[in-house]
């Protein structure tokens, strides 16, 4: 009578453990999930003056000649320094301070 308790009770827990982990998983290790990252471009740049990580790039459309206004000002009080460029279409912020700091480079600071 005993063994034959002894035979449910390792059907029943087999059930139970087979309930809780799928077939698919039974005997096999989690793989660890690897999540990526994804790094976004700044908002705000660092000045090629005074070194500071305070320029920022505002842009508007001019409605007269359907151009892109695009002002590249630094925040830092002490510098001021501050460029207006006219594209003929809109551009990545990090393609108008890439113009901004090769401008800043040609004209010797």
């Amino acid at each position: 009578m005993d063994a034959k308790l002894t035979e449910e009770w390792t059907k029943t827990q087999f059930i139970k453990h087979k309930q809780r982990c799928p077939a698919s998983e039974m005997g096999r290790r989690r793989r660890k999930v690897l999540r990526s990252n994804r790094r976004t471009l700044p908002k705000v740049f660092a000045c090629p003056r005074c070194g500071v990580v305070a320029v920022r790039i505002t842009s508007q459309k001019d409605e007269a000649s359907q151009d892109y206004i695009t002002v590249v000002a630094c925040g830092n009080a002490a510098c001021k320094l501050r460029r207006e460029f006219r594209f003929a279409t809109e551009k990545p912020e990090i393609d108008v301070y890439n113009t901004f700091v090769d401008d800043f480079a040609k004209s010797g600071g």
